[in-house]
């Protein structure tokens, strides 16, 4: 997101209409650097999470739920303390730069009535969540700042807040239009981000587009478009109070990325609107809240995954080496023929015999062994020649195996990556150990618990159904199980992917393109705009020379060009 004044204010002015008289029933701080505060307002409860991450500071409602600590830290018993029970009066923007106050109507440990100003600085590394009493002064902060010649100001109990230092203008100053019009060429983006205080680079750049000025390398800026430009970071200053406010989220790869206050058209990315900042927010989160988890619980797959990866590519690299070594194998063979028909002519003790090629007519000097007799130095070359054409017939058989299993490997990795839920890792976590990649069950009753592979997802369309594998255990459902012979079968052409199957012979060009979209996005390729997907009949659909699950060969197929579509 632009993490920025426009999109907090936009935030803060939306939860201070829902929130304003709601109730704190519970507070949790599940993180070292997040805290939660669950409000009761409007007959709902709501979540609000504080988060001074600072790779994410951020601040919004959430459905999810996150395991707090076995015992409650220092900060989050001060909490409770001062604002447990308290009523939210007002959420609003402090200072024109990223710090929301949530003022909060409380009770002291003697009952007498208080106010109490939580302060959230979403401010990058800089974050932070601070307790501020009706008299200004700190109780408490998530992070201390001692005072210090490196920092401008010091954070700690019993010292009066000060708002953190902005040498630049605010956007609703009067200062503002004379430091537009002072512009004088060069970069207007970092002309107006160097002395304009809380956009972020890309709210500035929207900003500049919508007034029809050049971003990049402006001249000097007329009358008009000084106005225009004063007038177009004052309305995004305050967008939530505008005709111009459309909350929205892009979509990236088909997930839910960044959220916006309005389409940010400069950039060019595929927007959904929703009714509100906050929902905007959610969706977004819970996207990445998601993709995180799955990658917590992937952990050990992607370790098992790896590791087996480099052990084939181990004994690929050693079986490719041994090949390399015993290129010349024939010559050894030639050497000893050579030696045998010129035995006559040869002595113990040489080191070298130079004979006659017959083949060639050419002569050839041969290393002898001056402790062997020319008979046994022949004997020696044979013997050499028959041991390396074996190495050879073995080495080129383990290139083959191990080429095969990176290759099944490289469909695990791809599933894996695709994951979208935890049945579908299970899925990858029983493949991996069937194959002997991770430890299996030994336990009768572990086995007995052990879960079950989940089915292909089925998507009616028409008077047809198409079924998608989104891993190797479900590809084999569908082609060996499900799939009859003449039923219309896709893949994606070269690379690792889903197998789709639909239930005719001859699906119309509506159901082939949905089917070839879905092949495509679960796929290597979902990030392409254009996939080339082969689609034929299951009946020449047949197994891998490996036996691997879910590996498959395929022939008289067509093709079929189609942008990644979606399941849902």
């Amino acid at each position: 997101m632009p993490s920025d004044v426009v999109t907090l204010s936009a935030i803060s002015a939306e939860l201070n209409t829902l929130l304003s008289g709601g109730r704190i029933d519970r507070i949790s701080q599940p993180e070292k650097d997040e805290v939660c505060l669950t409000i009761r307002a409007g007959g709902a409860n709501h979540a609000l999470v504080i988060s001074a991450n600072p790779n994410a500071p951020r601040l919004h409602l959430t459905h999810g739920k996150k395991d707090n600590p076995y015992a409650a830290p220092s900060f989050l018993m001060h909490l409770r303390k001062h604002l447990l029970s308290g009523t939210i009066k007002k959420i609003e923007m402090m200072g024109g730069d990223r710090v929301v106050g949530i003022g909060v109507s409380a009770r002291t440990e003697m009952y007498d009535q208080t106010s109490v100003t939580l302060i959230v600085e979403l401010m990058g590394r800089y974050s932070n969540i601070i307790v501020v009493d009706e008299e200004g002064y700190i109780t408490d902060a998530l992070r201390h700042l001692p005072p210090d010649g490196n920092q401008l100001r010091a954070i700690l109990p019993h010292l009066k807040y000060e708002l953190p230092p902005n040498n630049k203008l605010n956007a609703l100053s009067q200062e503002t239009k004379g430091y537009i019009a002072a512009y004088d060429g060069g970069n207007l983006t970092k002309y107006l981000l160097s002395g304009i205080g809380g956009f972020a680079t890309s709210t500035m750049e929207e900003v500049l587009y919508r007034c029809g000025v050049d971003s990049l390398d402006a001249s000097r800026l007329t009358d008009d478009q000084v106005e225009g430009v004063k007038e177009g970071i004052a309305r995004v200053f305050d967008i939530s109070h505008t005709s111009d406010y459309a909350p929205c989220y892009s979509v990236k790869g088909g997930v839910p990325d960044d959220f916006f206050v309005y389409p940010y058209t400069h950039l060019g990315l595929e927007y959904h609107q929703t009714e509100s900042i906050l929902t905007a927010v959610e969706i977004c989160q819970e996207a990445k809240d998601k993709k995180s988890r799955l990658n917590q619980n992937s952990k050990a797959l992607v370790a098992a995954l790896k590791s087996a990866t480099k052990k084939h590519e181990r004994g690929l690299a050693f079986a490719r080496e041994r090949l390399v070594e015993c290129k010349d194998y024939e010559k050894l063979q030639l050497y000893g023929e050579l030696l045998t028909a010129n035995i006559y002519r040869l002595s113990k003790g040489a080191k070298e015999a130079v004979v006659v090629n017959y083949y060639t007519d050419q002569e050839v000097a041969i290393p002898l062994d001056p402790t062997l007799t020319p008979q046994a130095n022949a004997q020696a070359y044979y013997k050499k020649y028959a041991k390396q054409k074996r190495t050879i017939a073995i080495s080129q058989k383990q290139v083959e195996e191990h080429e095969a299993a990176l290759d099944y490997l490289g469909s695990i990795a791809t599933a894996l990556s695709l994951a979208e839920d935890a049945k579908e890792l299970t899925d990858i976590e029983m493949e991996l150990k069937a194959g002997g990649y991770m430890r299996q069950v030994k336990n009768k009753k572990e086995k007995e618990r052990a879960p079950k592979a989940t089915p292909p997802q089925c998507i009616e369309v028409g008077e047809c159904r198409i079924y998608v594998g989104k891993n190797n255990m479900q590809n084999e459902q569908v082609t060996f199980r499900l799939a009859k012979e003449d039923w219309t079968w896709l893949h994606v052409q070269k690379a690792h992917g889903s197998h789709v199957a639909i239930d005719t012979p001859t699906p119309s060009d509506e159901q082939l393109q949905l089917a070839a979209g879905i092949a495509a996005y679960y796929s290597d390729c979902r990030s392409s705009d254009k996939v080339a997907v082969d689609y034929t009949l299951k009946k020449y659909v047949k197994r891998h020379p490996s036996k691997a699950t879910g590996m498959v060969i395929y022939t008289d197929y067509k093709t079929v060009f189609v942008t990644p579509k979606d399941i849902q």
